[in-house]
């Protein structure tokens, strides 16, 4: 189902509503929730409003669907954008999983985070940034992606070079199950 909203505001409130539905039922269910975030601006109002809800904000890690390989403190980081949106007020006391490390590379850095993110799975909520071109980051590939959300996920650079900016790599989620082939 697509659903179509009058302004910015609205959506922010409907996506709001269903982040902390589902938040609250990975908590109530199995005492902690996960929430894989996005960067670009559509999520501002979004992370704005979740940012002051009345959650188990310590039961809840929060991740990311993808990122440049940039210092987290980079403009066009998307860790930069969540740390400063939506990991404040309220939501200050959830715990963070990075998707990038102070490393030499991109592919060291995901080394380091597909442990700690097949750890989360199952993802109580994942959220998908689409970008003027419309084309969601991590599925940009046939659905795969989400064919499997039980699966444990694995986080690799992004081998589709139109999502690189420069030689900064983007990183995305692969399902473990069925990465494709580059």
């Amino acid at each position: 189902m697509i659903e179509a909203f009058e302004n910015p505001d609205i959506l922010a409130g409907v996506a709001c509503a269903a982040v902390v539905e589902a938040l609250w039922h990975g908590v109530d269910a199995r005492g902690r929730a996960s929430l894989i975030a996005t960067g670009g601006r559509s999520p501002h109002g979004t992370y704005d409003r979740l940012s002051t809800t009345s959650l188990d904000w310590d039961r809840i890690t929060v991740s990311l669907s993808d990122d440049r390989f940039v210092p987290p403190d980079d403009p066009e980081s998307n860790e930069k954008l969540v740390r400063e949106r939506l990991l404040v007020r309220r939501a200050a006391a959830a715990r963070f999983e990075p998707l990038r490390y102070d490393v030499p590379s991109p592919e060291a850095s995901a080394d380091l985070a597909e442990p700690r993110l097949a750890a989360l799975a199952p993802y109580d909520v994942v959220l998908l940034g689409m970008g003027e071109d419309g084309r969601a980051a991590p599925c940009s590939r046939p659905a795969w992606t989400l064919a499997a959300p039980a699966t444990s996920w694995a986080c690799r650079p992004a081998s589709d070079r139109r999502l690189w900016r420069g030689s900064r790599s983007r990183f995305r989620l692969w399902s473990r199950r069925a990465r494709p082939s580059s």
